[in-house]
Parts: structure tokens; sequence; C-alpha cells
């Protein structure tokens, strides 16, 4: 089962050292009992948060050494932007932002999380 996000007192959000702007990805680990992993977007602190049983994160970080991209990634034609889907929540990044969080999974940055 997922955690009460808003339960979270401590999250310590990191980006990818590939990440040249404080614009990226950013995942954490939530301080609740269940330790899920949370995904959100430097750009929107406040906005949507995609959470990840410690389960699940580890397969999504599998599929994003297997294919580039996280499993429910896409790249918009319209605009250029990959929308990035998880259990009815969405978040939306660049290119270069989505290219500096894979970098740092295929370095084993979000390993510990």
């Amino acid at each position: 089962s997922f955690c009460d996000t808003s339960a979270c007192v401590e999250i310590a959000f990191r980006k990818s050292s590939h990440s040249q702007t404080a614009n990226c990805v950013e995942a954490g680990v939530c301080s609740c009992q269940e330790r899920d992993i949370l995904v959100r977007d430097s750009k929107d602190p406040d906005g949507p948060v995609l959470t990840y049983t410690p389960h699940d994160w580890r397969l999504e970080l599998a599929v994003i050494r297997r294919d580039g991209l996280p499993f429910d990634a896409a790249l918009r034609t319209d605009d250029g932007m990959y929308d990035w889907s998880y259990c009815g929540k969405s978040l939306r990044f660049t290119r270069d932002e989505m290219d500096a969080f894979v970098g740092g999974v295929l370095d084993g940055e979000f390993d510990g999380e």
C-alpha cells in the first residue's frame, strides 16, 4: 500500500548529477513507514507527486535501464515534452530533463532510494 504523502514530514529530494539546471526530475524517500519513493518536478515542487513502493521503484529503474525511459513516459509530438504518468498522476519534463534523469539512473544514482 502507498503511504499518505501528506504524512511525509522529511523528504530529501535529489536530482541527477547529470542535471545542469535547477529544472529537473527529483526523487526522494518518504519518511513514512512504507518508505515509498516520491518523484516530482522541481519546477512545480507543490504539484503532483508520483508515489512508488520500493518494489515498484526497483522495477521502474530496471525498465529505464532497458528502454531509456520510465514505463509510462511518452513523448508528446505536439510540443516535444515527456509525460510521465503513474497511478493516475502525471508529470511533464523536457527532453534535457528526462535525459539527465535517465543518465543518473544508468549511473546508479537512484538505486538507494
